[in-house]
């Protein structure tokens, strides 16, 4: 996400629980549109949309975030996940400083296993390639704003996943805890929200979300910058490829 590298740092993870019960059918809904403003002091903000779209392998999941002053500086991920929000394909392109990179990732879930490309500035020549061994549990990272709101999120809940990371081409261990309600203010509104920990290493995120339908995240706190969801109606990013 722009989070990681225009904005802070995106979560990446620690210690475990129980496995996890996703019910994305209750939660997502075809044609989601939500847009956030992201804060960070003595920085400028910067605007993120998350789309959610249907489609025939299960759901299309973007996120785009833009820096309002400069359009060539932006981050544009679309994961590709089943009804279970299992990761199927993910492309990931960001320009933090104008040269456009793009990191991709083909799961074969029935492999066990994830191809990794990189590419700069759409030179395929010099193209970067791997290949990960899937850990249990996989989903991946630019789904997570999406895969806690589909998981049955109650006061004392708990669950670890292994998530997989196209910028890095790496995986690592996540680890949630719902230490319960609280309200909080965005300016969407003010909204009863489940307070979620996620622990990285040795650093904890936090993330509100929504306890009444859609169970939208309404904030996150990356330790670096402050997300927040924007009134129904506010207008989109424009910046990077569509």
């Amino acid at each position: 996400m722009l989070v990681a590298t225009l904005g802070g740092a995106c979560v990446v993870p620690t210690a475990a629980t129980e496995t996890l019960e996703v019910a994305a059918g209750a939660a997502l809904r075809d044609g989601e549109r939500f847009v956030y403003t992201i804060t960070e002091p003595a920085r400028e903000p910067i605007t993120a949309e998350l789309r959610t779209t249907r489609v025939s392998a299960g759901w299309h999941l973007q996120q785009r975030y833009c820096v309002p002053s400069d359009a060539a500086r932006f981050d544009v991920a679309e994961a590709t996940v089943d009804e279970a929000l299992r990761p199927l394909e993910t492309t990931r392109r960001l320009s933090p400083t104008g040269t456009l990179e793009e990191y991709r990732l083909a799961y074969h879930l029935a492999d066990a296993r994830v191809d990794w490309t990189r590419t700069s500035d759409g030179n395929a020549a010099k193209a970067q390639h791997s290949e990960l061994r899937l850990r249990e549990h996989a989903y991946d990272n630019e789904s997570a704003f999406w895969l806690w709101r589909a998981l049955p999120l109650a006061e004392g809940y708990r669950a670890r996943y292994t998530s997989v990371n196209a910028y890095e081409g790496s995986q690592s261990s996540v680890d949630l805890t719902v230490v319960g309600t609280t309200e909080v203010t965005v300016p969407a509104g003010t909204f009863e929200a489940w307070r979620v920990l996620v622990v990285s290493g040795r650093a904890t995120r936090t993330a509100w979300i929504e306890v009444a339908a859609p169970h939208r995240l309404v904030q996150w706190d990356n330790g670096a910058s402050i997300m927040q969801l924007e009134p129904d109606g506010a207008p989109s990013p424009s910046c990077g490829p569509r």
